[in-house]
């Protein structure tokens, strides 16, 4: 099975491109076959319309929580917010956000998905610092757009899926919550750190399956202080995983609340 992990952002460019692996899934064993810049909308959404059978795992807040979506009146199902959103253009999406935060209680401003507790994730409203509800204004609606199967949010009939993706929570997973990227700190550590991450993924069964990769992709992990290449491939383990588990809803909860979201990740599967 062909598998994507990809690591976003709200504003792709050459300096700054939303980061992809492609690998293959064969025999228990995550092949990853390349990494690749995607520095614009047009070779993120070229992807997303792909023909074949295939993956992905993405690294973006798929919907917003109910507590949002009900106060501020948005329709339920998340096609029809997600369309609604795409109507706003970003400054007024953004504006949206900003006054209903504006009315809350310190502490009570930017709410949290029943996905983001239990990965430790940001709230998806959150606009500064780590601009999660940017990205989920670029990457929802053109999920939407798309012909894909987005689980859970929208389910069709289709050889391919994607899924929202945690790569932090894989890598704890892996080596607990030491810090792996990043510019700040102690960048020795952080690269040492990052090394243990890959020799994990290759020794390690955690997800059912090792993970191969070349020389030249290791490097380019361990040397990214941003972690995006690395995040990268974090995103396609848990795709991996997800499409082990293809036959038990991709490892999403039959009653799960499409608008909770649901990070697909063993240490958060729950089959009921």
């Amino acid at each position: 099975m062909l598998v994507y992990g990809i690591d976003f952002t709200s504003v792709p460019s050459r300096n700054n491109p939303i980061t992809c692996s492609h690998c293959r899934l064969q025999d228990n064993v995550l092949i990853v076959t390349g990494l690749f810049p995607l520095s614009d909308w047009n070779e993120f959404e070229n992807l997303l319309n792909s023909d074949g059978s295939w993956i992905a795992g993405i690294d973006f807040p798929f919907g917003q929580p109910n507590r949002l979506i009900i106060d501020l009146n948005w329709p339920k199902p998340w096609e029809e917010y997600v369309r609604f959103v795409s109507s706003l253009s970003k400054e007024n999406f953004e504006a949206v956000l900003t006054t209903y935060k504006y009315t809350r209680a310190y502490g009570d401003k930017e709410h949290l998905r029943i996905t983001d507790k239990r990965a430790g994730s940001l709230s998806p409203m959150k606009l500064n610092g780590v601009p999660v509800g940017k990205m989920f204004f670029q990457g929802a609606k053109r999920l939407l757009n798309s012909n894909n199967s987005v689980v859970p949010c929208l389910r069709r009939k289709s050889n391919t899926i994607v899924i929202e993706a945690y790569p932090g929570l894989a890598a704890r997973n892996l080596i607990g919550r030491k810090s792996y990227k990043g510019n700040n700190g102690d960048q020795s550590r952080k690269l040492k750190v990052r090394t243990d991450i890959i020799s994990q993924l290759i020794e390690n069964t955690l997800y059912g399956f090792c993970v191969a990769i070349t020389d030249e992709c290791k490097e380019r992990c361990i040397r990214d202080q941003g972690g995006d290449w690395l995040d990268a491939i974090l995103c396609a383990v848990q795709a991996g995983w997800a499409y082990s588990q293809r036959f038990s809803n991709y490892g999403v909860p039959c009653d799960c609340d499409i608008n909770e979201g649901w990070i697909i990740d063993p240490s958060t599967y729950n089959p009921k």
